[in-house]
């Protein structure tokens, strides 16, 4: 448990810790906490926080802290402010004192206890502005003892702790601690439980409760804070024991009775009954004698396993020295079994992994294991390899067993699919950029006619004199006519500086998804490509009736609905369709938002359709087509979205349908 809750910590320490970092050379942030511009800052950091909030449901507060311990901003109650918190927060306190960040459990103000980390804001010119936090609720650690050992959990508070909300709020008192929040299964435990007590056992209703109490936390200067309540339902377990139990009372009984009676059968057959003691004698005799070879034969049967098994298996001391291997370690390192006897397992470690390394081998030592434990090892020949390593410590607490699997072959399969899949989302982008240029043709094909034909206007009015310049009234018309001219002129040029801006923000990566209806995306991409479509003579059909809001990358969005009818418009193209029409269908339906484009192309051949989304298939001539459009469409929606893209023959023609969860 202990295991658990420190590894969830160090995770939640260093990822904090690194978001944090991007403000650490944001001047314009810095300069918001330094003037205490509050709703500025609020403005600033609410995207980043409702971010943060939808990846990391348990965050419980983000604020900000000046360099005297004084709320700047609370972004869950961004109305509260200046209150000194030197008083209940010494976690504050000693991170401005200190300028390095920490972390620890504390209570809040509203009696809250939280896991917080806090990390000093340092300006270029190493002055500290003051301290930024979070709170990450302790359901979170809770959470991952269920579904990893299905324990419940509560937490229970030092009383003295929140003694300001004793006006505020009810809670339930165990003397020096208080329930602040519970769970239901805890309803009637809290009523048999005694906190002096590191463990009991309940019967409630018809289950029984195995209650552990001796997990505290402890705030920044070490004083506990509150006390962890941990449940486990053992009913099954007690059955178990019980019926075994009263198996074990029965053959008992009958043994009793059956050798009461063997007495009184034989008590004058003093003979018989020491040929039965000879026998009975000899019968153990030979049972001692079956069990020592059984035992001979599972020695030699670990034996084999240790010097077959695929696994590389060692004993090392707790420096961590080689004292037993088998032949698949010598195997993994290269090294014979006298070599490695004289090496240590550090030795073998690549530098950058040592320090780790040691923290791992101290944990193995405090904590009896380690799992998982991933690294590089040095091979005799000058190469390395990437290998999986479990630890555990041996029960004379003086050596520690290794189990060391090679993943050096997964590792680099993992590092080629990331570098393939970034070659399909690079090849993918350039195979648009011909088709966008082309759309840009398109769009800028009217504005530019139009100021070619003002231009040639305003020109003609001045050759053909048709204004009395030399007449007050004359000029003034000429001016006025002149001016609208100019407008109009201004106005197509807008329109193209317009397109360009829609056409760069298109290739601009989405880092964060948005929360907007699906319509949003699908008018901009409309926008982009409706010219094009247009000049081909293509009709589209539109009906949107969604009304809710999805999260959603809208740059890539844009780029699967244009891959599928700039698609839709190449096949229009090859098979010369008349009345080409493509129609578009945005709608709710239960927990999804349904979008289906569909064409009267003709449809796609069945031999065709299953192979539609692999990369590099294409239909196309080899000119026109790459094979990765529909395959990013599918690694778009299925895998960055969570949804489902899929199509199908309808009728006269083909239609895409992609699923969206709301």
């Amino acid at each position: 448990i202990h295991s658990i809750i420190e590894d969830h910590s160090a995770h939640i320490n260093i990822k904090y810790i690194a978001i944090s970092s991007h403000y650490q050379n944001d001047e314009t942030l810095q300069t918001l906490v330094k003037t205490k511009a509050r709703e500025e800052l609020y403005k600033k950091i609410k995207p980043d926080y409702d971010t943060y909030s939808s990846l990391e449901p348990f965050l419980h507060v983000m604020q900000f802290y000046d360099n005297k311990n004084i709320t700047i901003l609370r972004m869950h109650k961004p109305d509260y402010y200046d209150d000194n918190v030197t008083d209940i927060r010494p976690l504050i306190e000693s991170v401005n004192q200190d300028r390095v960040a920490k972390s620890a459990f504390e209570v809040g103000r509203s009696g809250g206890a939280a896991y917080r980390i806090a990390v000093p804001l340092i300006t270029k010119d190493n002055v500290c502005l003051g301290t930024l936090e979070y709170g990450i609720e302790p359901a979170y650690f809770y959470n991952e003892l269920k579904k990893n050992i299905g324990i419940n959990a509560q937490i229970v508070v030092k009383t003295e702790d929140i003694k300001h909300l004793k006006d505020k709020r009810e809670f339930r008192h165990f003397k020096d601690y208080s329930i602040v929040n519970s769970e239901p299964v805890f309803e009637k435990i809290n009523r048999q439980l005694i906190l002096e007590k590191k463990y009991q056992i309940m019967d409630i209703d018809d289950k029984t409760y195995v209650v552990f109490n001796d997990i505290n936390f402890k705030d920044s200067k070490g004083r506990e804070v509150s006390k962890t309540i941990l449940a486990k339902d053992i009913t099954l377990l007690v059955q178990k024991y019980n019926e075994s139990l009263y198996f074990i009372y029965i053959m008992n009984f009958l043994m009793l009775l059956a050798i009461y009676l063997l007495f009184r059968k034989y008590t004058n057959k003093t003979h018989a009954l020491q040929n039965d003691l000879e026998e009975l004698n000899s019968s153990l005799e030979n049972q001692v004698a079956e069990q020592v070879e059984n035992i001979n034969r599972s020695h030699l049967l670990l034996a084999t396993i240790f010097e077959t098994t695929k696994d590389g298996i060692a004993i090392v001391d707790l420096d961590s020295t080689f004292k037993l291997t088998n032949g698949a370690y010598e195997k993994l390192t290269g090294y014979n079994k006298n070599e490695l006897y004289q090496k240590t397992c550090l030795s073998l470690t690549p530098l950058e992994y040592v320090n780790k390394s040691k923290e791992v081998l101290n944990q193995v030592i405090e904590k009896g294991y380690y799992e998982g434990y991933e690294q590089s090892y040095f091979t005799k020949d000058g190469n390395s390899i990437d290998v999986i390593m479990d630890l555990i410590l041996m029960p004379d607490k003086t050596t520690i067993l290794l189990i060391t699997t090679d993943i050096t072959e997964k590792k680099e399969n993992e590092r080629e699919l990331k570098k393939q899949e970034e070659r399909f989302l690079q090849q993918s982008r350039m195979a648009q950029m011909g088709e966008m240029i082309s759309m840009i043709a398109h769009q800028w094909r009217q504005p530019l006619g139009a100021i070619s034909a003002t231009s040639i206007n305003l020109s003609m009015q001045l050759e053909l004199e048709k204004f009395e310049l030399e007449q007050e009234k004359g000029r003034e018309e000429c001016q006025a006519y002149f001016n609208h001219g100019l407008k109009d002129i201004n106005r197509f040029v807008q329109n193209l500086t317009n397109t360009i801006d829609d056409f760069r923000n298109f290739y601009k990566p989405n880092k964060e998804s948005d929360f907007l209806l699906l319509n949003e995306p699908l008018h901009k991409a409309l926008g982009i490509i409706k010219s094009s479509l247009a000049s081909d003579g293509i009709e589209i059909v539109e009906k949107y009736t969604s009304k809710n809001k999805i999260n959603l990358y809208s740059n890539e969005i844009m780029q699967v609905i244009l891959n599928i009818l700039k698609n839709a418009q190449d096949n229009f193209k090859e098979k010369v369709t008349k009345n080409p029409k493509i129609t578009i269908t945005c709608r709710d339906s239960d927990d999804k938002v349904v979008l289906e484009i569909c064409d009267n192309g003709g449809g796609i051949t069945a031999d065709i359709l299953p192979k539609i989304f692999n990369p590099y298939f294409s239909t196309k001539s080899e000119k026109n087509g790459t094979g990765l459009g529909l395959h990013m469409c599918k690694t778009i929606v299925e895998e960055h979205h969570n949804g489902s893209l899929k199509i199908e023959n309808r009728e006269d023609g083909a239609c895409f349908i992609i699923l969206l969860n709301i």
